[in-house]
């Protein structure tokens, strides 16, 4: 049946504009582009702050190395013993209260202090030479010649500290470099003001930021007003897929006049209706494949449990050739061709391919063991408690046949008198794993023999298929016997809904 064809005017709003979602969007994208570029723009100029920082390094380690080559003939005479220390200090101070020089905030000099906080060169305040700075500090209690005296008895280095400026007496932040002269026991450096550093940024970061984003908003406006008569296309655009959402057949509709006159809408229309054509005849399609697979499979478990029963009768008519004592030989091999029958027996009747209810799988095993071993009505009761189980195919039969080996077991040696005995099997989940346990109350069992089986077939087969599904196996005894698988559970198996609750337990 084809849905009704809606009208343009349930598609179209009534005014051409974007949507409240698309306004946003756009506001969202232009906030964040203004963000990147503000982003872009401040890391650039940290960028250049640090390269100008760097490159005003290099310039007042250039001018200490630079005094330093003035004063060495000095240093060298001191040195050779030609004369004392404090004719050379005096001579160095001399050298360096002429070194002067312009820096690009403010006019700069060399200093000169010894290690004890002596000021020996301070050409802009003479009045400080020759006191003791020691416990000079910045406006941050920053102790200035302290850092500066560390730094130099290390060699050399840069020191960051407030100091008033020459010209305004205002302290502003400022880098020395300073290098130890040992034999004066002095230190001699210099430094620059860096504050007009942050001025220059400030002033480039604020224009560009304005600049850039100025001609971003321009260029929205110039795009909102070339894109304005697109608008009420794509809104009718975004109607017609939210119907479709809503409906997938709901295909065959009209495209209004006036979208015609934008052809990349009616184009991309045209070409949407084709895809959902498609999708819809390749889902189609691969539905009917999948019930004929599904069939198929069905069919396939079905011809294998007809082929295990044929093969499990077949034994039974040859174990009708042998001696009384040999027959059990061949009954244990038709239990476990059973065992595995059942298991695509339940896949053939069951609603999915992929798990298998393991309680009514225990029921169905639990009561074919019984009919093969017990001849009378007189047998142990078997009680199943399982917590609605599912387990893929592969561990189904594994798990078919350990618990087959563990109830033939325990109803051939397990009890002097079945009219007293009791068989239970149980079923855990713990998280990723599952515990199945079959336990009786009979007369025990020697816990060595699950270490060393002495040749009995079934324990080693039960190690054996434990192993197969990466499971451990563990034997208590005590009032009775319990054997414990633990594997982990397969990535297909399901599990009962929990509002469900556990079943009741259920007796063979």
């Amino acid at each position: 049946m084809t849905p009704q064809e809606p009208h343009d005017s349930d598609l179209l709003p009534n005014k051409p504009k974007l949507s409240s979602r698309s306004t946003f969007r756009l506001a969202a994208s232009l906030v964040t582009a203004i963000a990147v570029i503000v982003i872009l723009n401040l890391t650039f100029a940290l960028h250049l702050q640090t390269s100008m920082i760097d490159m005003r390094k290099q310039e007042i380690k250039r001018l200490v190395v630079l005094s330093l080559n003035v004063v060495e003939p000095i240093l060298k005479r001191l040195e050779a013993g030609e004369i004392e220390r404090d004719e050379a200090i005096r001579q160095v101070r001399k050298i360096l209260r002429s070194l002067v020089y312009d820096d690009p905030a403010t006019k700069n000099y060399i200093f000169m202090s010894t290690y004890d906080g002596i000021f020996l060169v301070q050409p802009f305040e003479p009045e400080m030479e020759g006191t003791n700075q020691w416990n000079m500090q910045d406006v941050n209690g920053k102790y200035t010649i302290r850092e500066l005296v560390k730094t130099a008895r290390q060699g050399e280095g840069y020191v960051e500290y407030y100091y008033p400026t020459p010209d305004r007496r205002i302290p502003e932040k400022k880098i020395s470099y300073v290098v130890g002269v040992d034999s004066l026991n002095s230190y001699i450096g210099t430094g620059l003001y860096i504050n007009d550093i942050n001025i220059i940024l400030l002033r480039h970061f604020r224009s560009g930021a304005l600049g850039i984003i100025g001609v971003l908003l321009g260029f929205t406006a110039i795009l909102v007003l070339l894109f304005r008569p697109y608008y009420k296309a794509y809104n009718f655009l975004l109607h017609q897929f939210s119907r479709i959402a809503e409906n997938p057949d709901r295909i065959e509709t009209s495209i209004p006049s006036h979208i015609r006159d934008h052809s990349e809408v009616r184009i991309l229309l045209y070409n949407f209706r084709s895809m959902l054509i498609h999708l819809r005849n390749s889902r189609d399609q691969i539905e009917t494949s999948l019930k004929e697979k599904e069939v198929l499979l069905k069919e396939v478990h079905h011809r294998v449990k007809n082929n295990l029963q044929i093969i499990s009768s077949l034994l039974n008519l040859q174990s009708s050739e042998l001696q009384p004592g040999q027959q059990h030989i061949l009954q244990d091999s038709v239990v476990r061709i059973r065992a595995m029958a059942l298991v695509h027996e339940s896949i053939y009747a069951g609603e999915t391919l992929h798990s298998i209810d393991m309680a009514e799988y225990v029921r169905q095993l639990s009561a074919s063991i019984l009919q093969l071993y017990i001849s009378d009505s007189i047998h142990p009761k078997i009680e199943i408690r399982m917590e609605g189980l599912y387990l893929s195919l592969d561990q189904a039969v594994v798990c078919g046949l350990i618990l087959t080996e563990l109830l033939t077991n325990a109803l051939k040696h397990a009890f002097d008198d079945p009219r007293n005995g009791k068989i239970s099997v149980t079923a855990l989940t713990e998280d990723t794993r599952v515990l199945l346990s079959v336990g009786d109350n009979g007369k025990g069992m020697d816990p060595s023999l699950l270490e060393n089986p002495n040749g009995s077939l079934g324990l080693t087969l039960i190690q054996a298929l434990t192993q197969q599904i990466e499971g451990s196996l563990s034997l208590e005894t005590g009032n009775g016997t319990v054997f414990t698988v633990s594997f982990p559970r397969s990535k297909i198996a399901g599990r009962k809904n929990p509002e469900d609750g556990q079943s009741p337990p259920s007796v063979v």
